[in-house]
């Protein structure tokens, strides 16, 4: 029968150090884990409060190689048109950039998120000023989002989108920096809605995508593309940003043409679109003003 040699330490003082050694990695893990994360991040987060926008989360604890949770995060808008969060998390987890910690750089770090049904992952550096990063977007429920929900007052809203952005922009002025993205949106639908005491027609939009850049308060819409049973829109140029958003300058160009399975309301409403005379159904044409109050020509 085979038999392991047994190890045995050659002397006392080997076997204290061993007991010294297992009791200080025995107190740093029970300290790691122990620590008052809670009161760390509320603390660091308190300077945030009185700003345009307000964090706030059920609590704080260590979650090992994911880093440091927060559960129930919300993100508050002081100024939102709703009273919902513009952003809620089940669970938030940020832990520091490994890659960049041993580089020398401890202002770099990874976050995580399970969010509307599905998950987001993203990274940042706030080295140098700068705030330089990316998010993906995978699996987010539309209909889950409170603010687009609180919008309508009767009806069901509901898709999937999946969403990338890359951004490098400064702390201090995140607006003036630039930005670049795609969102897409699969087996989306807008049914039985309700907006403002108006009936809105049922819209199912089967996939759309929708490419885009950002710099110094503009949006450039790269290629906005849209197909679905009821409509069908192609869209690209440039918006504006203004504060409030409604008041926002649109400079777009765009086709937009009835589905296959467009109702005769959608139809009609397609038709009061003006166009040249002579026109094809499928010219483009031109919207501009603002959100509030756009104009098609």
């Amino acid at each position: 029968m085979l038999s392991l040699p047994r190890l045995v330490p050659s002397s006392p003082r080997t076997l204290n150090l061993l007991y010294v050694g297992y009791t200080v990695v025995l107190f740093l893990v029970f300290l790691v884990v122990t620590f008052p994360y809670d009161a760390l991040v509320r603390r660091a987060l308190a300077g945030l409060q009185n700003g345009p926008v307000t964090i706030s989360f059920a609590g704080a604890h260590f979650a090992w190689h994911r880093g440091i949770a927060l559960a129930d995060f919300q993100l508050h808008a002081q100024e939102a048109a709703v009273a919902a969060p513009v952003l809620e998390a089940e669970y938030l987890w940020v832990r520091p950039s490994l890659g960049q910690l041993v580089r020398g750089n401890p202002y770099a770090f990874d976050v995580q998120a399970e969010l509307y049904g599905g998950t987001a992952a993203g990274s940042a550096d706030l080295g140098e000023g700068r705030l330089v990063g990316s998010l993906d977007l995978r699996a987010v429920s539309l209909g889950r989002y409170r603010p687009l929900a609180m919008m309508l007052e009767e009806g069901r809203l509901g898709g999937r989108v999946d969403a990338r952005l890359a951004f490098d922009t400064t702390a201090a002025a995140p607006a003036a920096g630039q930005a670049s993205g795609e969102l897409r949106l699969s087996r989306a639908a807008l049914q039985e809605a309700k907006i403002s005491g108006f009936g809105v027609p049922d819209i199912h939009i089967d996939e759309a995508a929708l490419d885009f850049g950002f710099q110094n308060g503009r949006v450039d819409v790269e290629a906005l593309n849209a197909k679905g049973k009821e409509i069908v829109l192609s869209a690209d140029g440039q918006v504006a940003l203004r504060d409030p958003v409604a008041d926002s300058v649109l400079n777009l160009r765009a086709t937009i043409m009835p589905g296959p399975e467009a109702p005769d309301p959608i139809r009609g409403l397609l038709q009061l679109i003006p166009r040249p005379a002579g026109a094809a159904p499928d010219a483009p044409v031109r919207v501009t003003g603002t959100f509030a109050r756009p104009r098609v020509r």
